[in-house]
């Protein structure tokens, strides 16, 4: 079998005419489609504005339409303007991207201990091994602080050396503030002012998190929870990890900010920094495998049609915007909206199919001509291990694995499987096309392994990373575990109601029982009912309650079992306590007990 996949190298650049006219019409069908409030989006070309608008309100109830002036949060699409300020330190001031940056975060609780250099180029291109912590990210105005004392203090701990995978994590871009700041004496808001904005004209940009400029804050778009018949509007709020998802911009900002970096990549007479520095920070930089899509600088890559495509998301309470820009054909774009897309449970509203959508056809009708991607053919070939090598359960590597935000982790899984003596991931048949590389069968795509003793440790594809899961955190296993304790506690529960069962348990086992039950029930009322974006600002309320749950238990299984052997209840008295403190040391390893708050 044959599967024709593009090479990941570039033989010319090209210029493609822009289709214009069927961005309004569909923009406005999508928006009706999907119950989405205000849309703004820019076209643009090296020389041109092609589209410019705005859609809908940005505030409901006072009836003020969006424009393209007006202000957005564009949380994540944060990172490119981020990684091309980057850009401009290194060519204004004595540090490179390869500089050995341990000295600048000597200030901070980095842990483990770099035992080897941590640069700029494993910031900007996550592959530094950072772990994850998305919540707790987001505050009142009231209570933001800088990005120094915040780092110090809630800075993550690293999961595997520099340089060894890609994994996307928001303090990645953070720290690269940090250095900024480090490195110019300014505050990084200060900086991207003064270098960024005010040569690019973005006069309504800003990182600022407090004391917005007065024409910037008036002209913020509200965002909304949509309710099914009204919709709810969120509180401004502020982002701690400030470079990494804190940008205020418009419409007409990104476009310029867009603009001047097609011109970079065409080259000629270039403000801020070289030609050359733009050029560097759209090119690939990282890749979890050779044949596999990577990571420039800000930005994540795909292909279409022979063109290398780069993109970058970005969602903050509410907001959700897209940055597309497809270099070597001269043309980008910028999208956003103000409706939410995180649901609870794991879930997304249809809202979150705008920026796909948008992206899909925007291409198909703007690269209709053949890119220049080579286009290699895979043959198929033996596979380098036994199946059953590859056989197991992975979980995204971008996981807070100190924290009780690890279970997030469990939504976004990968099972590989064998039936037939045939391998399966994401339940489709692959075939080996190279040394621990194989390819799907239907549509082609890529997928690699990386090996250690034997056993695949990692799955990548695309610039997306996971990691081989603990049989017993795997979503399946976890599920038969807590389903198993279940009945376990009502069963305990229950038999404490009978005469027969209050004489071989006491009052207090079957409390400590009620109490893991109670546990149960709370930890699903949070997990269906609470706003995502309620997690951005940290723990609620309700789910440090319930995490104290298991707690009581503890102690009222503790003192069920000393009534128990003193009141001569019976061998049978032992076994509430064992099961709670079975229960107890599983969800100290999900990191879910209630010392754990934090």
């Amino acid at each position: 079998m044959i599967c024709s996949l593009p090479a990941l190298f570039m033989l010319a650049t090209a210029s493609i005419a822009p289709d214009l006219g069927w961005e309004s019409p569909f923009i406005e069908e999508q928006m009706a489609l999907h119950r989405i409030p205000g849309v703004a989006v820019a076209i643009v070309t090296p020389d041109s504005i092609e589209l410019l608008e705005g859609f809908g309100f940005a505030d409901i109830g006072n009836e003020i339409e969006v424009s393209a002036d007006t202000v957005f949060r564009v949380g994540s699409n944060s990172k490119p303007v981020t990684a091309s300020a980057i850009m401009a330190l290194t060519t204004n001031y004595d540090i490179d991207l390869d500089t050995d940056l341990r000295p600048y975060f000597s200030d901070l609780p980095i842990r483990p201990r770099l035992e080897r250099p941590i640069t700029l180029h494993h910031l900007l291109s996550h592959t530094a091994g950072f772990n994850e912590a998305l919540f707790g990210q987001h505050q009142t105005s009231d209570d933001w602080i800088r990005l120094k004392p915040y780092l110090e203090k809630h800075l993550p701990p690293r999961f595997i050396d520099p340089g060894e995978i890609i994994s996307y994590v928001d303090f990645h871009t953070a720290l690269a503030g940090y250095v900024i700041e480090q490195v110019t004496g300014q505050s990084f808001q200060e900086y991207t002012e003064t270098t960024m904005f005010a040569p690019l004209e973005m006069a309504s940009s800003t990182f600022r998190q407090t004391d917005l400029p007065q024409e910037i804050a008036t002209r913020r778009s509200l965002s909304y929870r949509d309710m099914g018949d009204h919709f709810v509007p969120y509180s401004f709020d502020a982002v701690e990890t400030t470079p990494a998802a804190g940008l205020y911009t418009t419409a007409r900002d990104m476009s310029n900010f867009l603009q001047w970096l097609l011109q970079g990549v065409r080259g000629g007479k270039q403000t801020l920094v070289p030609d050359n520095a733009i050029r560097e920070q759209l090119s690939i930089q990282a890749r979890n495998h050779p044949a596999l899509e990577g990571r420039a600088y800000g930005f994540a890559e795909r292909h279409f049609n022979g063109w290398r495509v780069l993109y970058k998301d970005g969602q903050a309470t509410g907001f959700n915007a897209r940055m597309v820009v497809v270099p070597d054909a001269g043309i980008a774009f910028f999208i956003v909206h103000n409706a939410n897309i995180i649901l609870p449970g794991g879930k997304f509203s249809s809202a979150r199919n705008l920026a796909r959508d948008f992206t899909d056809v925007f291409l198909a009708r703007h690269l209709t001509e053949r890119g220049p991607l080579v286009e290699i053919d895979y043959v198929e070939v033996e596979p380098t291990h036994p199946l059953s090598a590859y056989y197991g359960h992975f979980r995204t590597t971008v996981a807070a694995r100190h924290s009780w935000e690890k279970l997030t982790s469990a939504f976004d899984t990968v099972d590989v499987t064998v039936e037939d003596e045939k391998l399966l991931i994401f339940g489709r048949p692959v075939i080996a096309v190279g040394e621990n590389l194989f390819a799907d069968v239907e549509h082609g795509r890529l997928r690699a392994f990386r090996m250690e003793n034997g056993k695949a440790s990692h799955l990548f594809f695309g610039s997306s990373a996971y990691e081989r899961t603990p049989l017993i955190e795997s979503p399946k296993v976890s599920a038969v575990i807590a389903i198993g304790f279940l009945v376990l506690f009502l069963g305990f529960t229950v038999a404490g109601i009978f005469p027969a069962g209050r004489g071989a348990f006491s009052v207090s086992s079957s409390i400590a029982s009620s109490f893991c039950i109670l546990f149960f029930a709370g930890f699903a009322v949070v997990l269906l009912t609470t706003d995502p974006q309620e997690f951005f600002h940290g723990m609620t309320p309700l789910l440090r309650a319930v995490l104290v749950l298991p707690m009581i238990a503890i102690f009222a299984a503790i003192f069920g079992l000393v009534t128990s052997v003193a009141g001569d209840k019976g061998k049978y008295s032992i076994f509430p306590f064992v099961t709670v403190i079975a229960f107890s040391t599983w969800l100290l390893q999900w990191n879910l007990l209630g010392w754990q708050l934090n």
